[in-house]
């Protein structure tokens, strides 16, 4: 029988590299985590809100907190002269546009931009399709958005008259100087203009973000079995 011990000898620079991949990997995996219970945290907040009863906008309201995902409604009349559309939104695999038209809030001298919902390009794109807006004083209901907070502009075209890339409300309000609340509704209810609703969920990509955590503590041990593996030796006596 062989007789012998085990001996773990490691040169300097191969320790450092372990040392660096445990530490990216450990560290990516933890983020990934902390992304999952960021969109858990907002899924739930958002079942808690959409609990409470609709939420009448009266234009006094200075701020989002509270009304994100919230069931909001309001009346007013529609400016279709300040509507843009916001390009390269896919439903179903087309890409089209989401349509946003300010709602003059009755009674009051602000607006609220609408999400009407979704619309496909046309044949004669990149020239936008004919939409039709409500007339008169309507009721819309919806839910609570914000804005996208981070998008990529390769450009500086990003505004082509009614077109737009993205939206911010600091855009919308230089641009059409409108006084409008820092909320947006994504309107439900059927106002007959042939649009399709949006629905947008923050709980998107929580298991995404779960498997990619899984993935790199996965790895992560992985660099961490090979480099003792590697390195642990049979030394006879």
């Amino acid at each position: 029988m062989r007789v012998g011990r085990l001996e773990f000898r490691a040169a300097l620079l191969p320790t450092l590299a372990a040392i660096v991949t445990v530490a990216v990997t450990a560290s990516l995996g933890r983020w990934q985590m902390h992304r999952a219970q960021e969109k858990i945290a907002l899924e739930q907040t958002l079942i808690e809100r959409q609990s409470r009863p609709p939420l009448l906008l009266t234009g006094h309201e200075p701020e989002s907190d509270g009304l994100q995902f919230r069931q909001l409604r309001a009346l007013g009349t529609f400016d279709a002269s300040k509507e843009i559309l916001l390009d390269n939104k896919v439903e179903d695999g087309e890409v089209g546009y989401h349509v946003l038209t300010p709602l003059a809030i009755t009674g009051t001298r602000r607006y609220v931009l609408v999400n009407r919902g979704w619309v496909g390009r046309s044949r004669l794109y990149p020239a936008p399709p004919d939409i039709g807006v409500p007339t008169g004083e309507v009721s819309v209901e919806g839910y609570g958005s914000l804005p996208v907070k981070r998008f990529l502009e390769l450009s500086a075209e990003v505004v082509q008259g009614k077109v737009w890339e993205n939206m911010t409300f600091e855009r919308y309000r230089s641009a059409m100087h409108l006084d409008i609340l820092p909320i947006i509704v994504a309107q439900s209810n059927d106002t007959g203009d042939g649009l399709r609703r949006v629905r947008d969920r923050p709980d998107a990509g929580i298991s995404m973000h779960q498997g990619y955590a899984f993935q790199w503590f996965v790895l992560c041990a992985a660099v961490v079995l090979t480099y003792l593996a590697v390195n642990t030796k049979y030394v006879d006596p």
